[in-house]
C-alpha cells in the first residue's frame, strides 16, 4: 500500500495500479436496511394524503423505525471503531 501527500502534508493511504496511476483507498458504509425502510416510510406518507389518515399515520411510524434504526446502526458502528 502506498501512501500519496494532498499537498497538505496528509498522508492518504492508496495504491498505484499497473499503469503508474495512484487510486484512493474508497470506503463504503457497510450495507443496511435502513434506507429501504425509511424509503418505504415516506412513499406510505405521500400515498397517505390521497388514502387517508390510517396510511399518514402507518407511514409516520414506518419512518420513525427507519431513522431509529439507522441512528442505532451508526452508534453501534462507531462503538466498534472505538474498540478497535
Amino acid at each position: 500500500m502506498s501512501h500519496e501527500s494532498n499537498g497538505h502534508g496528509e498522508a492518504h493511504s492508496g495504491y498505484i495500479d499497473r499503469d503508474g496511476y495512484y487510486i484512493p483507498d474508497t470506503h463504503l458504509p457497510d450495507p443496511t436496511i435502513w434506507p429501504f425502510v425509511l424509503a418505504i416510510g415516506i412513499t406510505l406518507f405521500a400515498a397517505g394524503v390521497a388514502l387517508g389518515l390510517v396510511v399518514i399515520l402507518l407511514g409516520l411510524i414506518i419512518v420513525a423505525i427507519g431513522v431509529g434504526g439507522w441512528i442505532y446502526d451508526d452508534i453501534q458502528l462507531e462503538r466498534r471503531k472505538e474498540q478497535h
